[in-house]
């Protein structure tokens, strides 16, 4: 699918998270716990039952597990399974580096494939922050330098690079 005009209707991603998996405006609830339910419960009444996330936050920003799970049904009642892939292993609340997510949702894919077969009834949720302020080009892919310019370019190389792994693993996998 290609969208030849799309635009965000927020710039910070909490809010901007929130429209594309709401399809609803959330100005008037940008940072609160009463939005409306991501549409991955409509997906659970299509048969999706694997839930598959890499965000990060808390609940209170909206673009966290919690926020995946709200407004729909309790997983035990149809068997879905809501997996937070990027879970810091100390229990720190901070973000994994951006190749850890990517590692862990193709691990995970590669998971659910061997399974199933397929990856059938699986929503992933990929997030990759690199490219948000401040830049720090971790794990540098490319160094274009210093300035912020350079150090932005750098992260969308990187965020470019990891897409393009994940990409190339579904295709492997069909």
């Amino acid at each position: 699918v290609v969208f030849e005009r799309a635009y965000s209707m927020s710039t910070a991603t909490s809010c901007g998270v929130r429209h594309i998996m709401t399809g609803r405006y959330s100005t008037r609830y940008m940072l609160e716990r009463a939005h409306d339910p991501f549409f991955v419960h409509a997906l659970r009444r299509k048969g999706y039952d694997r839930v598959l996330v890499t965000a990060f936050g808390s609940d209170f920003n909206g673009v966290s597990i919690e926020a995946f799970k709200r407004g729909g049904p309790a997983p035990e009642t149809d068997g879905a399974r809501f997996e937070h892939l990027t879970r810091h292993p100390r229990g720190l609340d901070r973000e994994v580096p951006e190749p850890t997510k990517c590692d862990r949702m193709i691990e995970a894919w590669r998971r659910v494939h061997a399974e199933r077969g397929s990856l059938d009834g699986t929503f992933s949720w990929l997030h990759f922050t690199g490219a948000h302020f401040p830049w720090f080009n971790r794990d540098p892919v490319k160094d274009f330098g210093d300035g912020y310019k350079d150090l932005y370019d750098g992260e969308l190389a990187k965020v470019d690079a990891l897409t393009g792994r994940a990409f190339d693993t579904l295709k492997e996998l069909g």
